[in-house]
């Protein structure tokens, strides 16, 4: 959690705290201030830190690697992995430029053009664009011919790209242009579903080729199972081919990684039934990401606390305070071991805590919280509004043991299991209807996904789907 005022920093201060140091949604903050410093908490992933490890010294020696999956279930921790990697390759080399894309949108070349070039953009800004096509200009005309080739337009725009001429970048961006622009450029064909392939790989040759210091991309692209999820078979697979050409076209300037769920790999729309030229690209054994064990539990609040502790008084507290051992052990009973859930719950817990002034988390302190979660939030505290944690974090210990329950009876590895949790969700409600943000929420998936599910229930007849304000609202038919 991003904590906006000064008051929430110092409901802390009892612990020796600088702020919350969980993140309330339990998910990896992407884009919060505090990015780098959770990004380096990837704890009790032994096994998957020696993988990653091993798999970056290939990358950095030049051997060939094409493509690595980090696979496991919602609130495993794959978008905290590929953070991981992003930062610790940052600090550990100059030989490979890790770029991270949070979400590709849909299983469409264009799409994935557009999110990568966006993710680049968002690392370099345009001067570098323009710097990578002015040293691309200056090189042998045998190496232009080789970047530009699989998209020959390319090299009617260099020179335009150079200048820094705005059509030319809205160009490169895959925005339309007008008539008299395309002209002016030279241009014949712009980058649509049918060219972007083509285009992503001329434009990664040009980032790659045109720079000072040839430095290997490394493409960190999380969440691909909300790409294919709802779309069908053929669309899929069509996505498919776009990716293993582009794998096959860049193996010397770039390596990709991708986080998804188990239905990648092992369910009816892995890669191994859909595209087995595909599957073949995997280099050694996928990336598996687990529950954390008791231990391993404790070693990640530990971590936590540590992190955003004040460093004047480290040494003056247990390394788990305020937690204790015993209440730590409850956390990790109640949550299975879940990451997402650990935080989020401890982040409630302390939060509470320091609210009424506890100075030790004991087991009691937990169950208590627990067991009268609803008279604790309803409680008249002496505390303003901007002290209260954000709306998106006020998720209850009540909702975070039915979430778990649902886990226990559906493993949500196949798309009609996430049809079942939508309903799930709703028949618990009392109204039977909710916003589809919350059940995204709820479901642990973007939103374009829980719009899918909602419209697939729609079509079976079990919900209908309304539009409310810019956003949707679900309603079980009852």
């Amino acid at each position: 959690m991003t904590i906006k005022s000064e008051s929430q920093k110092r409901l802390f201060e009892i612990y020796g705290l600088e702020m919350n140091p969980f993140p309330g949604q339990g998910s990896f903050p992407v884009d919060s201030e505090y990015e780098k410093k959770y990004a380096k908490l990837f704890i009790g992933r032994e096994d998957a830190k020696r993988k990653i490890q091993r798999y970056l010294e290939m990358i950095e020696s030049d051997e060939r690697v094409p493509v690595i999956f980090i696979t496991g279930d919602y609130g495993y921790g794959k978008t905290h992995a590929l953070k991981f990697i992003q930062y610790y390759l940052m600090e550990k080399t100059d030989k490979v430029i890790p770029i991270y894309v949070k979400n590709i949108g849909s299983p469409t070349a264009l799409a994935l053009y557009k999110a990568i070039i966006d993710a680049m953009y968002k690392e370099f800004r345009k001067e570098y664009i323009i710097s990578c096509a002015k040293n691309l200009m200056q090189k042998k005309k045998a190496l232009i011919a080789f970047v530009t080739q699989p998209f020959p337009d390319l090299e009617e725009v260099l020179p335009k790209l150079a200048e820094g001429d705005r059509s030319a970048l809205r160009w490169l961006f895959a925005e339309k242009l007008e008539l008299i622009e395309k002209d002016r450029l030279g241009i014949i064909r712009e980058i649509h579903e049918d060219t972007a392939s083509d285009a992503l790989i001329a434009l990664v040759r040009l980032l790659y080729y045109g720079s000072n210091i040839q430095r290997k991309f490394l493409f960190l692209i999380d969440e691909l199972e909300s790409v294919i999820s709802g779309e069908p078979v053929e669309k899929v697979k069509k996505f498919y081919e776009v990716l293993r050409n582009i794998i096959d076209k860049l193996w010397g300037e770039a390596v990709f990684i991708f986080s998804a769920t188990p239905i990648i790999v092992s369910g009816h729309l892995s890669i191994a039934d859909l595209h087995p030229a595909l599957k073949t690209r995997i280099k050694g054994d996928i990336i598996e990401l687990y529950p954390l064990g008791p231990e391993e539990t404790r070693k990640l609040i530990e971590s936590y606390l540590e992190a955003f502790r004040k460093p004047g008084v480290r040494e003056f507290y247990e390394k788990t305070y305020p937690f204790t051992n015993e209440s730590i052990a409850i956390i990790h009973t109640l949550t299975k071991g879940i990451p997402r859930d650990v935080l989020r719950l401890a982040n409630r817990i302390i939060y509470e805590a320091a609210v009424r002034r506890v100075k030790v988390i004991d087991e009691d302190f937990v169950n208590r919280v627990v067991n009268s979660v609803k008279k604790l939030e309803e409680e008249p505290e002496a505390e303003t509004v901007e002290e209260r944690i954000s709306e998106d974090s006020l998720i209850t210990i009540s909702e975070i043991l039915k979430e778990r329950k649902i886990d226990e009876e559906s493993k949500r590895r196949e798309l009609d299991e996430l049809e079942d949790k939508m309903y799930r969700i709703l028949r618990q409600i009392k109204d039977k209807s909710a916003p589809l943000s919350y059940l995204a929420r709820r479901m642990y998936v973007p939103l374009e996904v829980a719009l899918r599910t909602a419209r697939k229930l729609e079509r079976k007849g079990i919900v209908v789907v309304r539009s409310r304000g810019r956003g949707h609202r679900v309603f079980l038919r009852v």
